[in-house]
Order: structure tokens, then sequence, then C-alpha cells
């Protein structure tokens, strides 16, 4: 069952659990006798594996997670039953967000901005400031709040207003210790001139630091309109990308993701779009690829 051409499964289910693997000689035991004998255990035990191979294994990831769920329908009693001394199960809930249910649970086509029905339109507010400024002032009565202030946020900067190729950057950053470097990330991001840039905040830590780091930033005049910390707690961070790159982009704003432990160097916008037009120089090499 544990089978896998990144992970040797019985490797796997030994260093996971060696009171499991003493128990099971054979993998195959663990679905026919295990499950039957320990429920609560085998929802861990598939649940934590499931985990684990989410950083490595994208195949084994859903053999996992698949199997976790039917425990959980299969032996719901005895399931609950375990979830009040087994704390892994409070990780139960958000497991299935990352492969079994789809970004929906946070995002959905209605945040977007209104797009015109001809894709030419839309290039053309991209391409005329004037008119995307216009755009954007339309969401002023957006029935999603994220996407009123991302709205009012890139209508307030001067780049926006004036230069059809200003681009806003985007990254996601929660928790210690990661939140004592936002403010270095945002010094950063000034010193290099990124013309704006939208931060969104995992958890609480991370949103109290940023709104201080800015309001901080505005105290010294240095041009804190360029930046939005904007809370984003619903889960991983490929929700958060999910969630927020179709709303900026559906405000005719070219948008770039920025990893939050990148050091930035310089200004990549001018790089960005001179190979714009030229797409092979900036497609990765199929030996850098990482399938999955």
């Amino acid at each position: 069952y544990a089978s896998g051409r990144d992970i040797e499964g019985l490797k796997f289910l030994r260093g996971l659990d060696p009171i499991v693997s003493a128990t099971m000689k054979d993998p195959r035991e663990f679905s026919t006798s295990f499950v039957q004998a320990c429920p609560a255990g085998a929802a861990a035990f598939a649940s934590a594996s499931a985990m684990l191979a989410l950083m490595s294994n994208p195949s084994l990831f859903e053999r996992f997670s698949n199997l976790a769920r039917w425990i959980l329908r299969s032996y719901p009693t005895e399931a609950l039953m375990g979830a009040t001394t087994w704390t892994l199960f409070h990780a139960v809930a958000k497991l299935g967000n990352f492969a079994l249910r789809s970004f929906d649970l946070v995002w959905s086509p209605d945040q977007l901005l209104n797009l015109p029905q001809d894709p030419h339109d839309f290039d053309r507010l991209r391409l005329h400031p004037a008119l995307r400024v216009k755009h954007l002032e339309a969401a002023e009565g957006h029935q999603h709040p994220a996407t009123r202030e991302l709205a009012s946020f890139l209508r307030n900067i001067k780049g926006i207003q004036q230069d059809p190729e200003s681009m806003v950057y985007i990254t996601a950053v929660g928790g210690v210790p990661f939140a004592n470097y936002i403010q270095g990330f945002i010094q950063r991001a000034l010193k290099v001139g990124l013309s704006a840039l939208v931060i969104a905040c995992m958890d609480s830590i991370a949103l109290e630091r940023c709104s201080q780091v800015v309001q901080d930033v505005k105290r010294s005049g240095s041009g804190s309109e360029r930046f939005l910390c904007v809370p984003a707690m619903e889960g991983h961070v490929i929700f958060i990308k999910h969630a927020f790159l179709p709303v900026l982009l559906s405000a005719a704003v070219d948008t770039v993701w920025i990893d939050f432990d990148t050091f930035i160097l310089q200004d990549p916008s001018p790089a960005l779009r001179a190979t714009r037009e030229n797409p092979r120089e900036v497609l990765p090499r199929r030996s850098r690829v990482r399938f999955g």
C-alpha cells in the first residue's frame, strides 16, 4: 500500500511509527487488520503520513489522505473517541483542503473585479491607466471586502495611475520567527523601489507586525502608500496565491508573486517586462522543473 517511487514504503512506515511497523510485517495488514483493531490510531497514522507525503510525493499523499478519509467515514464513533486524546486530529479538518477540496474553500470568481466580455477590452484597461483607474473605482461597491480593499489600495498608487506597465508584488508571511523579518523585507522593497507590495499575513502576529512597520514607514514619509497588509488566515500559502492573484489580475495590473524568503537585489520589474515579450527566456529548463 505504501509504495512510491520517491519513498520506499516499508522504510517510510518504519520511520514514522516503529510500533505499527513491528506489528505489520506486511504493509497490506494495515488495511486488513490494523484499521479494524485500532481505527483511531489508523486514522491518526494515515493523517500524519499524508502530511509528510505532502512535502515529498503528491501521489503518495493522495493515497494516504484518501485512506484517512475512508477510515473516518467507516469508523466515525471510534475516530471521535480517539480524537479526544489524539491531538493530531485537530489537523484532520484542514488536511483535506490541500488535495481533496479545491481552493474554492477560500475563493470564488465572485471576488473578482467586474471583467469586460471581450478580452481585448481587458487589455485596453491594462494599457490605459485612466481606464484602469475607473475600473478600480467601480469596485468601491464590490460585495467582497478584501476585493474592495485591494482595489482601493491600487487606485491610490501613483504608478498604477500613470504607468501602464506598473506592477504589483505580493508575498505571504506568518508566525515566528518569520514575522520578525517583515521590517527588513519592507525596507528592502523601499530601497529597490518596488511600485506596490501586498503582504498577506497568515496570522495575527504577522498582521500586527506588518501594520506596525507600515505605520513606521508612514511616519518617516518614505512612501507607505505602496504597502498593504491584509489578513489571510484561511490556511496554506497555496491558498493565499489562489485567493489573491486572480483578484489582483482582474484589476488589470501585472502581478508578481515573490516568496518571503527572497532577498531583493534590485527591482525586477524592468527585467520582467523585457523578458515578457520573449517568453522562452523565462521558461525553466526541463531539468529544473520539479514535478508535483
